[in-house]
């Protein structure tokens, strides 16, 4: 080849690689009701965007711990509002857990959420936005429960994609003609595994369908229509518009289930791949210093550990005393006076860190999903005691795995807390499991942050991926599920039975009537 075709060619590459890094895109990221947990399933997207040059406006309750130049920041409530919320904190889940799933899936208030919706619509950089029109290649909204801002994404016109942080509903997926068959895919609102009883299945079935309140279509459409104007097209209209879901799911943990190409797993993308941070000094110098092992304890960043009733901590407590393991606990008070000499309280804890440790021995956790699937990263065995929401289902699929054992934290007694904790300890059928689970957990042909990014950027690319959509978009649901067809044949299979039936009944009247006919007349004969 001569010098100056390979000079050519070096030229066209070099400004290909140019285009590519500094063709970015403006992205917005639409959070505004969202816990600090929410907000942890998001961030490693949100930080591997900005780190690709892509310039973004992230609109959540949660500030940011690092400082980037191309990232906005809008907050329209605080944290602490969020925490503080009942809608988001679950309430005290300990009361909660003894009225039962159901009461309190019924019983939901949703008051707050719409507050956070009106504060959305009056926040003064909102306003800015939606005043300017302000031009968006991409649009993020967190699924749950923040249909209010798809408003905004109409009236900017911006192609959208979903984020759910947990195992999402036919409600949320509904929108882009998907559907989870309730007869093997658990409800997240149930603790059922995929291989059901019949009753089980009736029971998922009702638990799906008053699940679907939650959803709040009705009540985002009145709000965002009053700031907007009434010719904003609906919730469930904007939601057949929705370019791609990303779900905070993995087959492993959360069922295999039928999905369409705009809906993409991403489950894990919190874990830490390839990232080894170290752990406070002292907190280093306690865990591997623990001659048997030390036990995490944490019930995640929502519970509030002071409602736990005084006499379920004192049978952890009294358990605790007993055992050679360390424990460290995360608890919200650390000036605790009459803890055992083997049990240390932290406000905080990084957990991943703890988890990757290798002298852990159990974790003991609400069943979180966050939690579970970070369990399942470090190859950790589990202890749940599930409060809320899916953290049943979490912990049933953790048992039948074989990684773990459940505890009802609302009735237990000192002798069973004790036996499950030496039972998954000393059976070492259970840390050999969870290693074996995370070998196959982590087997993916590329991180769940990397193919976030690249459905990300492919959706910019082809201007919303338009070609990805299905017609069952379009199709309702006597139409989906073909129950106009199914009864058309029983229609036309009933007609036509009934038709060859009368056939059948005029033959044999007329047969009958020719013999008749044919006997008198021999018997005229024979007269």
């Amino acid at each position: 080849m001569k010098p100056n075709a390979i000079t050519a060619i070096s030229v066209s590459v070099l400004f290909s690689t140019l285009i590519t890094h500094v063709t970015t895109s403006k992205i917005l990221f639409l959070l505004p009701i969202a816990s600090k947990s929410h907000k942890n399933v998001f961030d490693p997207l949100i930080d591997a965007l900005l780190s690709r040059g892509h310039e973004l406006t992230v609109v959540s309750p949660v500030k940011s711990s690092k400082n980037y130049t191309n990232l906005r920041e809008i907050h329209p409530v605080t944290v602490e509002e969020i925490s503080n919320s009942p809608a988001m904190s679950g309430g005290n889940m300990f009361e909660n857990r003894r009225k039962g799933k159901l009461a309190v899936l019924l019983s939901f208030d949703n008051t707050f959420i719409e507050e956070v919706c009106h504060k959305f619509y009056r926040n003064e950089e909102i306003n800015g936005i939606l005043k300017t029109r302000e031009k968006f290649d991409l649009a993020f909204v967190n699924a749950v429960p923040n249909q209010c801002v798809l408003g905004l994404v109409n009236y900017l016109n911006i192609p959208h994609i979903y984020l759910g942080s947990l195992p999402l509903t036919n409600a949320h997926i509904g929108g882009v003609g998907g559907f989870f068959p309730r007869s093997f895919v658990p409800s997240p609102f149930s603790p059922f595994i995929d291989k059901m009883s019949f009753m089980e299945r009736v029971i998922n079935f009702i638990i799906e369908m008053l699940s679907g309140h939650l959803y709040y279509q009705k009540q985002s459409s009145d709000i965002y229509r009053q700031y907007l104007g009434n010719d904003i097209p609906t919730v469930e209209e904007i939601d057949r518009n929705v370019s791609m879901i990303f779900m905070n799911t993995n087959f492993l943990l959360t069922f295999p289930r039928p999905l369409l190409p705009d809906i993409v797993e991403v489950g894990g993308m919190h874990c830490k791949y390839g990232r080894k941070s170290k752990l406070p000094s002292d907190l280093e110098e306690l865990l591997s210093g623990a001659e048997h092992g030390f036990i995490y304890f944490s019930l995640g960043s929502i519970i509030r550990t002071k409602n736990m009733p005084p006499e379920v901590r004192q049978k952890f407590l009294n358990v605790f005393a007993k055992l050679k393991q360390l424990v460290i606990w995360k608890w919200d008070n650390e000036n605790e006076t009459d803890l055992p000499a083997n049990v240390v309280v932290r406000k905080w804890l990084p957990q991943q860190d703890i988890l990757d440790h290798p002298n852990i021995k159990l974790f003991i956790t609400h069943g979180g999903l966050l939690s579970t699937q970070e369990s399942v990263f470090y190859g950790v065995p589990l202890l749940g005691a599930p409060l809320y929401v899916d953290q049943d289902l979490n912990m049933k699929q953790a048992e039948n795995l074989g990684q773990g054992l459940t505890l009802e934290i609302t009735d237990f007694t000192e002798e069973s807390l004790e036996d499950k904790i030496t039972t998954i300890i000393f059976d070492q059928r259970y840390a050999q499991k969870a290693k074996q689970l995370s070998q196959i957990f982590r087997d993916q042909p590329e991180t769940p942050t990397e193919r976030a990014v690249f459905w990300t950027e492919y959706v910019i690319r082809h201007k919303g991926a338009t070609h990805l959509r299905s017609g069952a978009r379009d199709l309702t649901a006597i139409q989906y599920h073909s129950l106009d067809v199914i009864m058309f044949l029983v229609i036309v299979s009933i007609s036509s039975v009934t038709l060859v039936g009368m056939i059948l009944l005029k033959v044999v009247q007329a047969a009958c009537l020719k013999l008749r006919q044919q006997n008198n007349v021999s018997k005229i004969k024979v007269n």
